[in-house]
């Protein structure tokens, strides 16, 4: 089941007639976890569109019924869809899954089926055979191929028997278009953990930053050659 944020999804309540199986009467809320759960990702006119998710589930009353001799028991439920509900003229982003020489096959939030014709594509585009993508005349960068993020206009929605949406799309609208890939996010590098004192000096002595150090190599020997100095005047006196 899609998750995170879809596009044009929106949350509705409905009260739904449920028939909850003996099986589950010492265990209701798993019972109407799984009759929820088999009404999504599938086209519902009373809905309006395809219930992508339930976010909660109400009873409605306190107790069921049996009718005569049905054993299921019929409880009422309110429950709070988020349902993706496109509509005509409505701008989709989507990915390119499939480039023809007729149309492409783009995907929508992941898991609805889109489509754009080839008399609905912006002058100017044309089917390369040899790479299978539809390149801009005059420039190489601007093509759409597999994988390729565009923005396209609802035009049709279709539903089959069994549920399944379909989008029919256009990009001749000026806010259509080929959209460029997000950037990726930064590399995250772990900080190193500061060596201890004692792993670079003696513990009775400092430690010292690299340009610290880089003066310390340079004076250090200067007044090592100072102190010869004055032990050899010393010698030269006595």
């Amino acid at each position: 089941m899609p998750t995170g944020n879809m596009q044009a999804t929106e949350p509705v309540e409905h009260r739904m007639d449920l028939q909850l199986h003996p099986k589950y009467l010492s265990q209701p809320k798993e019972g109407l976890q799984r009759m929820v759960k088999d009404q999504l990702m599938k086209y519902s006119s009373k809905l309006g569109g395809v219930p992508v998710r339930a976010s909660k589930i109400v009873l409605d009353t306190q107790s069921g019924m049996i009718y005569e001799d049905q054993a299921a028991v019929h409880i009422s439920a309110v429950i709070h869809f988020d349902v993706f509900r496109p509509q005509p003229s409505q701008f989709l982003l989507g990915v390119v899954k499939k480039v023809t020489p007729s149309h492409i096959g783009v995907l929508v939030n992941d898991h609805f089926s889109a489509s754009v014709a080839i008399t609905q594509l912006p002058d100017g585009f044309a089917y390369n055979d040899e790479r299978q993508a539809f390149a801009f005349q005059g420039s190489e960068d601007n093509s759409i191929e597999v994988d390729t993020r565009i923005r396209f206009q609802v035009s049709v929605l279709e539903t089959s028997t069994h549920g399944v949406i379909s989008i029919i799309g256009s990009m001749l609208a000026p806010e259509t278009g080929i959209v460029a890939a997000p950037a990726p996010p930064p590399a995250v590098h772990s900080k190193k953990r500061p060596a201890s004192a004692s792993s670079v000096q003696a513990p009775d002595e400092p430690v010292l930053s690299d340009m610290e150090q880089e003066e310390a190599d340079v004076v250090k020997p200067k007044a090592k050659k100072a102190k010869k100095e004055k032990k050899k005047k010393k010698k030269s006196k006595s």
